[in-house]
């Protein structure tokens, strides 16, 4: 019974470890997440198209997006940078992380504002 208990408190342990572990890296993520500088007319454009498609999960627009997006960096209508940035998001989104890409494109878009 002892050593059922004590195996028993050793595995809550390892998990609370884990867990502990992972919100000290959450935690490092956002503290250590690189901001955003101004972008071009464009990008913020797509940047506003892909905070709809983001909310409304559309996979379909997504993959569109992302061909309009390298379009406009083989056309020089966007900088290598804007289409790094929105080509994160949209990984992001591919991914499955909707919500994580729907804030990343939020605080693109706030980031135009800042100071003005």
């Amino acid at each position: 019974m002892a050593l059922a208990m004590a195996v028993q408190s050793s595995q809550w342990r390892t998990v609370g470890i884990a867990l502990g572990m992972a919100c000290l890296i959450a935690l490092a993520a956002l503290m250590f997440r690189q901001g955003y500088s101004e972008i071009g007319p464009q990008a913020y454009e797509y940047a506003t198209a892909l905070y709809s498609i983001c909310n409304r999960r559309d996979e379909s627009r997504l993959e569109k997006i992302s061909e309009l997006i390298e379009k406009s960096v083989a056309d020089s209508e966007i900088t290598e940078t804007e289409s790094r940035w929105l080509n994160e998001i949209i990984a992001l989104a591919d991914d499955g992380y909707w919500e994580e890409a729907s804030y990343d494109t939020r605080q693109l878009m706030l980031s135009q504002v800042k100071g003005r």
